[in-house]
């Protein structure tokens, strides 16, 4: 009989011993899980959180690169034009003015110093006069044009003597036929170191118009032959009925066609690019080129052409 209690208390030792193991390597699986559970949800707050500081970073540049965008383009909406109208003094301290920054550390003759455009205004006589104030302490005063008209200065050599031309234009785009209007003057530099108009193989018009002469034939059906003294040349263009009823006169038998807009082209045969409008309010234009060759300049090959982004 004790000997059968012995057994059942060594019994129950065991059974509890087992049992308290059991429970121990239950205990410590469960810690491992939390453990585990704790270090992949730190993990995730980690990864989670980068990438919430880099979704952050992305959407504060794009707001940043936004509000630029709308500052630039607030800042164009408030430019204008007309500000240059009555304005006197540098034209790169015309503020407001919607091209000022063309003529901010110009240099047009190539020498490194900066140039400046300065305008004077007579209101009464509705006229401009600039001067191109040079780094250097040279002066070029360019003569009168409409007040309206809006200043270009480009410098290229074109002759091959090393130094700059200057060409100096006025382009009249707010008004109602902008392609019927335009002054270009051409200067070079002579011995003297003063600066001299060139002279140029087109007709010359109102202030500083150059101009092609073209003189008109009376329309037949809906073509109109014309043809242009100075180049040389005859050609046919077609319209339309609208173009015949309400722009054509049989007045319009010569005209003075102004150069609109011209610039230099430099490179291995480099020239002035020149555009005309040849019938009026036809928005097509004819380009040409004006290249110098044996001590002059001469009209190049005259075709359907457009300047880009004018």
């Amino acid at each position: 009989m004790k000997t059968n209690i012995a057994i059942i208390i060594c019994l129950a030792l065991m059974f509890s011993v087992a049992g308290c193991g059991a429970e121990s390597d239950k205990a410590a699986e469960s810690a491992a899980v939390a453990e585990s559970g704790e270090t992949a949800d730190g993990a995730f707050e980690a990864e989670g959180g980068e990438a919430a500081e880099n979704a952050a970073v992305a959407e504060t540049g794009k707001a940043a690169e936004d509000a630029g965008a709308a500052q630039s383009e607030a800042e164009d909406q408030e430019r204008s034009p007309f500000v240059l109208w009555e304005f006197e003094g540098y034209v790169d301290e015309c503020d407001g003015y919607f091209w000022q920054d063309d003529f901010i550390s110009s240099d047009y003759d190539g020498d490194g110093e900066i140039d400046r455009l300065k305008r004077e205004w007579d209101g009464e006589e509705q006229i401009a006069i600039y001067t191109v104030e040079f780094g250097n302490g040279d002066l070029l005063t360019v003569p009168k044009g409409w007040e309206t008209g809006f200043p270009h200065v480009q410098g290229g050599d074109l002759d091959g003597d090393g130094q700059k031309e200057i060409l100096f234009t006025l382009s009249y785009d707010t008004s109602t036929d902008p392609l019927s209007f335009g002054d270009m003057w051409l200067f070079d530099k002579d011995a003297s170191g003063s600066y001299r108009e060139v002279e140029l193989p087109l007709a010359g018009g109102e202030n500083g118009a150059k101009c092609f002469t073209i003189d008109y034939e009376k329309p037949e059906g809906l073509v109109i032959r014309y043809s242009i003294k100075e180049a040389g040349l005859s050609r046919s263009e077609e319209v339309d009925d609208d173009y015949i009823n309400y722009w054509w006169t049989d007045e319009s038998t010569s005209q003075l066609r102004s150069v609109y807009w011209a610039e230099i082209r430099e490179g291995e045969s480099p020239a002035i690019r020149c555009f005309v409008e040849p019938l009026p309010r036809s928005g097509q234009s004819l380009g040409f080129d004006l290249s110098y060759r044996n001590g002059k300049y001469e009209i190049g090959y005259v075709e359907i052409d457009a300047p880009e982004g004018v």
